[in-house]
């Protein structure tokens, strides 16, 4: 990640001096800015695409980051839409909601419903959510190659907590 801004940085340095030192009138120091900005780009865009390759190069592991202990939990659909003069739009977004303690209280949260996130049933007297973080095995890595985040969730819940409601029409 540290690629993506040193190049162009660089680049700018280097660049910009042996550039405007040849400019005579306006239009030549337009059209030499103009160049400029397209060659940042293009060096901007090769230093993306070199920490791409690296980042794809070494190996990564799901790294547990988080425990929380859950009070409660809950699945919802976020309903949500407008409707105006016989126009409108509809759009769900299902999330996990909970409660986890926090000091004297307790912190709600929420976690969107995904294809990375898991209710497992368990002999347990409480629940339990996990939280995984996709990461370089070797974490000194993230300096010079891209780490998109991802995470993972699994929640670990007493049996016959969850809920089964089928309707066949």
């Amino acid at each position: 990640m540290l690629l993506l801004i040193i190049l162009p940085i660089l680049f700018v340095i280097f660049a910009a001096r042996n550039i405007y030192q040849f400019d005579v009138n306006f239009l030549d120091r337009f059209f030499s800015t103009l160049m400029f900005l397209v060659l940042i780009v293009v060096v901007f865009a090769g230093s993306f695409a070199v920490g791409l390759l690296i980042s794809n190069a070494f190996d990564r592991h799901w790294v547990k980051t988080e425990e929380i202990e859950l009070v409660s939990l809950r699945n919802s659909d976020g309903l949500h839409g407008t409707f105006f003069l016989g126009c409108g739009a509809i759009g769900t977004e299902q999330f996990y909601f909970y409660y986890q303690k926090w000091g004297e209280g307790y912190k709600p949260g929420k976690v969107q419903v995904g294809n990375r996130e898991f209710v497992y049933e368990q002999t347990r007297g409480n629940g339990i959510l996990r939280v995984y973080t996709y990461q370089f095995v070797n974490p000194n890595h993230r300096w010079y190659a891209i780490d998109w985040p991802s995470q993972k969730h699994e929640f670990y819940i007493p049996v016959g907590s969850l809920k089964k409601n089928f309707s066949l029409e």
